[in-house]
């Protein structure tokens, strides 16, 4: 619903493997290339390039472990973090 109202939707998740499975999800409802993966196995290039294109607006979808909360979503409706509870989501040293 969030999408298709032209808003923008970020799906925090604990660690790689559940960004690959949620991606995996969005990619078969949504089609590829249509939402940005930002996850530190993406590599700095591969994370950059999805970075843009998030900022400027070309996928409005985000998919990412926790940095990725950093994500400038254009007008972003929906935050959804998967697991809440798994301390991966917190820096032990902050």
């Amino acid at each position: 619903a969030t999408l298709s109202s032209g808003r923008g939707a970020l799906v925090v998740v604990p660690d790689g493997r559940a960004a690959a499975r949620v991606d995996a999800a969005l990619t078969a409802l949504l089609g590829p290339g249509r939402h940005a993966l930002l996850t530190a196995d993406a590599g700095p290039e591969k994370r950059y390039a999805q970075w843009l294109a998030v900022r400027r607006g070309a996928v409005r979808a985000v998919v990412g472990t926790r940095a990725a909360m950093f994500a400038p979503v254009q007008d972003l409706g929906l935050v959804a973090v998967w697991d809440d509870g798994d301390d991966s989501h917190s820096e032990q040293h902050a």
